[in-house]
């Protein structure tokens, strides 16, 4: 399709309101999903990050269900968690936790041992070193592991829009693309690429706040 019917249907979809439509069932979705997900990630990943012992019981298998594709875990999700919304959100946060969760474990045993023990010296209890040490030196890689969740849990959302949903933008994809209408198919990519990008300059900015203690510490060196 030429760029201007693009702009043209993507205009036209502006104005009635589709795309709004559309757009906030996708962000709601992916939103919802990297919540739920990145929240299970980040306390699975700090339990099994301080405990060796259940690392090496828990973290193999989940290696192994990272290796899985889980596009086929699709039809099973059909089945518990139903269609639409419901079964995007899924999507979404079985995408999400597994980038967020490798990231907050590795972050968590990266952590130095001698800072640990400085607050445990100066009388800190576990909360203490939980809180002042671990998760503050392990930020970083957190940080880094949400902003490689995020884009994963809209991926997650699209492609369960596009196999089991009437609401959108990926079932705007899929509309289109099986109605041979490029316009529309394009219209939908667009609306994604810009709704992929603000979610990335979000977090961007938010990240950039939270590790500005980091930034400075770097400078001060």
């Amino acid at each position: 399709s030429s760029p201007s019917a693009i702009t043209l249907r993507f205009w036209i979809w502006l104005r009635d309101g589709t795309l709004l439509v559309h757009a906030m069932s996708t962000l709601v979705s992916t939103i919802s999903g990297f919540l739920i997900g990145g929240f299970i990630a980040i306390v699975v990943g700090y339990f099994l990050g301080v405990s060796r012992f259940w690392a090496a019981v828990i973290e193999p298998f989940i290696t192994a269900l990272w290796g899985m594709p889980r596009i086929a875990l699709i039809p099973l999700l059909v089945i518990w968690v139903g269609i639409g919304q419901p079964l995007a959100i899924t999507m979404a946060a079985i995408l999400s936790f597994f980038l967020l969760f490798f990231n907050t474990y590795y972050g968590v045993r990266e952590v130095s041992q001698g800072l640990i023990d400085s607050m445990r010296v100066m009388g800190g209890s576990p909360w203490d070193v939980a809180w002042m040490v671990r998760v503050p030196s392990a930020f970083v890689w957190i940080a880094a592991g949400i902003k490689l969740s995020l884009p994963m849990a809209l991926v997650g959302v699209v492609t369960a829009e596009m196999q089991a949903s009437n609401v959108g933008l990926g079932y705007l994809v899929q509309y289109y693309g099986n109605s041979f209408d490029t316009a529309g198919a394009f219209a939908a990519l667009l609306a994604l690429l810009i709704l992929g990008a603000l979610l990335d300059r979000l977090l961007t900015i938010m990240t950039k706040r939270a590790l500005l203690w980091k930034n400075v510490s770097s400078l001060e060196k």
